[in-house]
């Protein structure tokens, strides 16, 4: 009993000497959270434009394309 009443006054005592500004970890994590919603944005957006470009038909002409030209040879 007298080891937890100890442990808890240099914890009480800790807290007191010791405030930490929590202004810093909302802006940090905010950055953080920022920088990954950009990040994603990207990764996204690069995906769509990949996907957005190619169809069938791109497809079909780009191989009628390399068929005519080593044919050719």
């Amino acid at each position: 009993m007298l080891i937890q009443n100890i442990n808890a006054n240099v914890l009480k005592k800790n807290e007191k000497e010791t405030s930490h500004d929590k202004g810093w970890g909302i802006m940090e994590q905010g950055a953080i959270a920022l920088v990954v919603i950009i990040v994603l944005a990207l990764v996204f957006g690069g995906l769509y434009m990949l996907r957005s470009r190619t169809g069938v038909a791109n497809e079909s002409s780009n191989i009628q394309t390399i068929i005519t030209s080593t044919q050719g040879c």
